[in-house]
């Protein structure tokens, strides 16, 4: 078995097995995102993923959870998702989970007799990406959709019984729109109320086309106490109940962790410690 590399899955997913059954990102153009920058979006053959199930019950017999990757799984039409979730389930019968990520237009696309049948098929949680709630800042970063799809898909998938982990870039704003950022973010967060929301920090690596932008100062990125200060109003403005926040990138300088109508004040009072203790010897040292 020969993964196509470079592969991503999310943090919770360290322990599921990787099924490819597309390589790249159906849309991938967003201009803050390296990904699969070096790829081409290609749907693998229904006979190869079965030669590939195979070979992985020789070596990982029985898997909990499963994560379809590349890209937004989502996009692919309902019989096919179907046919791949069946040969899973011949395979793997006691899988308790599947996974993937999926775009907004993925779950849209798809009816709500179809999104049941494949929670059935045990396919029951999407990883989305809002980014930001900003219109703007989504339009400026060519994300392919609008914060109300983003929120519509996610309240979607709920209804037809999947659970939903959204996430959100700090610092996609960059300074000029921080505040914007935060806000919106907050209240499309507060809209959706998934069942996991996380966040990851914009990292400004040579592969994204947004580094143009911030060579030519166009762009300005934030330092980190302007990231956490702008997570702070994240996290202060999300209304809803159950939410579990998670911010346990790598691209994040320290791990916080909570349920946020429980836990709001704990995550805003270790946000505050770092904010006053910037410097990383300093706060492992707290």
């Amino acid at each position: 078995m020969n993964y196509d590399y470079p592969l991503f899955r999310p943090p919770s997913e360290a322990k599921s097995l990787i099924l490819q059954i597309t390589l790249g990102c159906s849309h991938n153009g967003c201009r803050f995102c390296e990904m699969y920058k070096t790829k081409q979006f290609q749907v693998k053959p229904l006979s190869l993923i079965v030669e590939e199930l195979k070979f992985f019950s020789a070596y990982y017999p029985t898997p909990l959870k499963i994560f379809l990757a590349d890209g937004d799984a989502m996009c692919l039409p309902f019989d096919f998702l179907m046919s791949v979730l069946v040969e899973i389930g011949k395979v793997f019968p006691d899988v308790r989970r599947i996974s993937s990520y999926s775009g907004a237009q993925g779950i849209l696309s798809k009816s709500d007799e179809e999104l049941k049948a494949l929670k059935k098929a045990k396919l029951s949680l999407f990883y989305l990406g809002l980014e930001s709630g900003d219109p703007q800042i989504l339009k400026d970063m060519n994300k392919g959709s609008m914060p109300e799809e983003n929120i519509q898909a996610v309240l979607k998938a709920k209804k037809n019984g999947i659970k939903t982990s959204v996430t959100a870039v700090l610092g996609l704003g960059g300074r000029r729109r921080s505040r914007e950022h935060g806000l919106a973010t907050a209240e499309a967060v507060s809209q959706m109320s998934p069942n996991f929301f996380s966040t990851l920090s914009l990292m400004a690596t040579q592969g994204i086309p947004l580094m143009r932008d911030i060579q030519s100062g166009q762009f300005e990125i934030l330092n980190e106490e302007e990231t956490y200060l702008e997570l702070k109003t994240i996290i202060e403005n999300i209304q809803g109940e159950n939410i579990i926040f998670r911010s346990n990138h790598a691209s994040n300088p320290f791990p916080l962790e909570g349920i946020l109508s429980r836990d709001r004040e704990k995550i805003l009072k270790d946000l505050e410690k770092w904010i006053n203790f910037p410097h990383q010897t300093e706060w492992e040292n707290y």
